[in-house]
């Protein structure tokens, strides 16, 4: 995953971003999906890595990823990438600073309207966090403020009854096919290191450009081949716990597969 998957997309998405100003739609839209699986094959692939050399000390480290194409909103992708760092952030940040606001709370302003202006700072704090954590730059913290957004809409959307706690299936499936766009445009930015490069790919995405590097010649059957595997990649996970791959699984409030999840245990 790490070096078959991550490394081999990883040369084509920085020759695109790299020449972005003759590069045409198709190849920088290309590029932008790119990098989403060469981030997750890099990140999760490195995970795996750790996790099984530490297995063979008889340490066993938690899952980081859960098929993440599954995801069906931004808390549920929240649960699935990287789901140890998110974990720590709501436990140690988000509801001890929200329980602070709470207890401090003046009596003239209302319960309900000053829980809810503490859920979205505390959802600020936390996602500018996240993106400290990831470096002090330009790119993490619009990808972080872009979070913040996604995740307080989200919230406001489920008070208005906009979006239901527990979703039909059909909802679910719609969601999940929205959030793939959603994930694809914070790699985006999570990849351009600077305003002006964000701008020259937007630009670049939706205007002509006649001078343009061949999309199909960057398509090549490899890298459908690649994508292949990272779909399949996505869409389940190694449950190390009890030795087996789950496939097509849901992902509750507590992280575990469902009742109804496709399992395979690999036989010794």
């Amino acid at each position: 995953k790490k070096l078959i998957i991550a490394d081999t997309v990883a040369q084509s998405v920085d020759y695109i971003y790299g020449n972005l100003a003759h590069t045409a739609g198709p190849g920088i839209l290309f590029a932008g999906a790119a990098f989403a699986f060469q981030l997750y094959a890099d990140f999760s692939g490195y995970t795996d890595i750790g996790r099984g050399s530490a297995l063979l000390f008889g340490v066993r480290l938690p899952e980081n990823f859960y098929s993440t194409l599954f995801a069906h909103g931004g808390t549920d992708w929240s649960r699935r990438w990287h789901s140890t760092l998110q974990t720590w952030v709501k436990d140690y940040l988000y509801f001890p600073m929200t329980e602070f606001l709470l207890k401090h709370r003046p009596q003239r302003f209302p319960l309900k309207g000053y829980t809810l202006c503490c859920q979205i700072f505390s959802k600020y704090f936390s996602a500018m966090v996240v993106a400290l954590w990831h470096g002090a730059a330009f790119n993490f913290f619009i990808w972080g403020l872009a979070l913040w957004v996604i995740a307080t809409v989200e919230s406001l959307m489920k008070m208005a009854g906009l979006i239901r706690r527990n979703p039909s299936t059909g909802r679910r499936v719609f969601n999940t096919a929205a959030m793939i766009p959603v994930f694809f445009l914070t790699g985006v930015i999570f990849r351009c290191p600077s305003l002006e490069i964000l701008g020259d790919y937007m630009r670049g995405l939706f205007g002509p450009n006649s001078n343009s590097v061949s999309f199909l010649h960057l398509a090549s059957p490899v890298y459908w081949r690649v994508g292949l595997a990272y779909l399949i990649d996505g869409l389940c996970y190694y449950d190390l716990k009890n030795n087996r791959y789950v496939v097509f699984a849901y992902i509750h409030e507590k992280i575990r597969p469902c009742s109804g999840a496709i399992a395979w245990r690999p036989q010794h």
